[in-house]
């Protein structure tokens, strides 16, 4: 799979998709995640709860960079309605 990478003001817009779905916990409740497949690997993305992404459709995620750790975070909106499968 090829991905897209394009510069940003806070980061590199990368395109990935999506291969599941899970919930992470925290203190203030339950977040919805997308795994990521990406060219380097796989990754897991916090996404809004109201979202138009399902599994093998296309996710935008913006790609920061802090030291020689990368950190990566879902577009808004991560998917569109008309990439869905």
């Amino acid at each position: 799979m090829a991905a897209l990478v394009l510069p940003t003001i806070n980061g590199e817009l990368i395109i990935g998709r999506v291969t599941g779905f899970g919930l992470t916990e925290t203190e203030t409740g339950s977040y919805p995640i997308a795994v990521v497949q990406l060219p380097a690997g796989s990754v897991q993305v916090q996404i809004p709860r109201a979202n138009y992404c399902a599994v093998g459709s296309r996710i935008r995620l913006i790609k920061r960079s802090f030291s020689r750790w990368y950190f990566y975070g879902a577009a808004f909106p991560p998917c569109d309605a008309r990439n869905a499968p």
